[in-house]
């Protein structure tokens, strides 16, 4: 989709994997120009244990006011150069697998990531926030 906005209405909606993924990459894979509002993300797992609340592979992805906890990342982006993160006011706990190459948000060789008024806490092993970006704004 263009332009496709998720957003929970009414306080937060929790989204627990419990073992169901898509494209066995995560609860949201994640393509063109999307925002995120209002949910919370808990437990993705997948078989190549890289798991994450959002699998963000290109476009432009806006998240705000969102939780992601007990992953085994909590977003993951991919080396799309002209791809863009944005992520406010959002949390971050208990991410990763305890292997130390999984954390609570990775990007790769994107173009820009934008984080702001956010908490990262309790990581496990891993990263609290990893970035490759051409731009990164904390």
């Amino acid at each position: 989709q263009k332009d496709l906005v998720i957003r929970a209405a009414a306080g937060r909606v929790r989204l627990i994997a419990d073992g169901a993924s898509a494209e066995d990459k995560g609860i949201f894979v994640v393509r063109g120009r999307v925002t995120v509002e209002n949910i919370e993300f808990v437990g993705a797992r997948v078989s190549d244990g890289n798991g994450a609340g959002i699998r963000f592979e290109s476009g432009r992805l806006l998240v705000r006011n969102c939780l992601f906890e007990d992953n085994q990342n909590g977003i993951l982006g991919g080396s799309d150069p002209q791809a863009e993160l944005t992520v406010e006011v959002s949390t971050f706990r208990r991410n990763g697998a305890g292997d130390g190459r999984t954390h609570h948000l990775y990007v790769a060789r994107t173009g820009k990531l934008t984080v702001r008024g956010s908490y990262f806490t309790e990581g496990r092993v891993g990263h609290l926030l990893k970035s490759g970006a051409r731009e990164t704004f904390v």
